[in-house]
């Protein structure tokens, strides 16, 4: 989720969306709209999207990447900022003590605060916090467009220095979360959106490499370990996050919590290779707390996301009833 000043219109994907040629989305605009430099990703970028659209179904209307920034110095950056105390590890941002938007008073004796910002960095938030010692954590996207004519993330150059199969199930993941708006709106929980979309976005990556390139490709590749590594790593991570929880929770001396938790962070470090603290795996858990049951999920509709998201579509009453029951499952494992 992410923020821009609009950036330059795609002749091509940009006239009324009712009105658009399908057909024509995976080719470059007539005019010279995009340096030439840029043409051949924003070309895939289109194709995915195209795809997303018209094989796996998702919604039509959306935004999502439709606008292109020449310099990443043209978008305007969401700032987001979370902040918790050592012995504090909410389960989800929800539960937070805290939630600001665009208000980012300093406040203390607070145990977990969610701030973001278009307007300010939260630089000084962080040092604050920081000095104070909170665990802190900050969160930068620069892709998300939030006025009237155009809501979703468009194309920086930025976004073509990863891979392939991270920019395809990025786009598909994107554009999930607008059908799913379209489709369920606010009986969707929230803390269920980024997981479903997350396997949304994996598994649409595979099937588009499988289409296009072909099984033995080296994306195809590469988005089928994204997607079947990303199970290992929830599940890893949930591990984690419940370690804290009980330490957190005991009744032990605050410096054996403190000494305790060093171990766990080093740990972490060592096998989701990442330095972590209690603000940086509140704000991941978000995505994974709730992955391994989207997989079950998956797995009992036969392993076809376009059948998802069809049922999801046309049916969502029985798709969040089905979602309830693998999520109520994957808890009591």
């Amino acid at each position: 989720m992410s923020k821009h000043h609009i950036g330059i219109l795609f002749s091509a994907l940009l006239s009324a969306c009712v009105s658009q040629d399908y057909g024509k989305l995976s080719k470059l605009p007539d005019q010279a709209s995009v340096p030439a430099e840029y043409r051949e990703e924003v070309a895939f970028v289109k194709d995915v999207r195209k795809f997303g659209i018209e094989q796996l179904g998702l919604y039509r209307n959306t935004q999502q990447y439709t606008t292109f920034s020449e310099t990443d110095g043209q978008a305007q950056v969401m700032y987001r900022l979370f902040v918790a105390k050592p012995t504090v590890l909410p389960d989800t941002w929800e539960e937070a003590s805290q939630y600001f938007w665009s208000d980012t008073a300093f406040r203390d004796n607070v145990g977990a605060m969610y701030f973001t910002s278009f307007e300010d960095t939260l630089e000084d938030e962080l040092k604050y916090y920081q000095k104070k010692g909170y665990d802190v954590h900050a969160r930068n996207v620069i892709s998300y467009n939030l006025t009237n004519s155009e809501k979703g993330s468009s194309i920086t150059p930025n976004f073509f220095k990863d891979s392939k199969a991270w920019q395809a199930q990025t786009i598909i993941h994107e554009i999930c979360h607008d059908s799913v708006e379209e489709w369920i709106g606010d009986d969707f929980p929230e803390e269920l959106n980024e997981p479903f979309c997350s396997l949304v976005g994996r598994a649409g990556a595979v099937e588009y490499f499988k289409m296009k390139e072909g099984v033995y490709s080296e994306d195809y590749t590469s988005a089928l370990q994204n997607f079947s590594g990303q199970l290992d790593y929830s599940r890893k991570s949930n591990d984690f996050y419940v370690k804290l929880q009980q330490l957190y929770n005991s009744g032990k001396p605050l410096m054996q919590k403190m000494e305790e938790r060093q171990i766990i962070f080093v740990d972490i470090k060592r096998t989701l290779n990442y330095d972590a603290n209690n603000a940086r795996l509140w704000d991941e858990h978000s995505y994974v707390k709730y992955y391994p049951a989207m997989i079950q999920l998956y797995q009992q509709k036969n392993q076809d996301v376009r059948a998802m998201l069809e049922e999801t579509k046309v049916n969502p009453k029985k798709m969040l009833k089905d979602i309830d029951a693998v999520v109520a499952a994957e808890k009591i494992r």
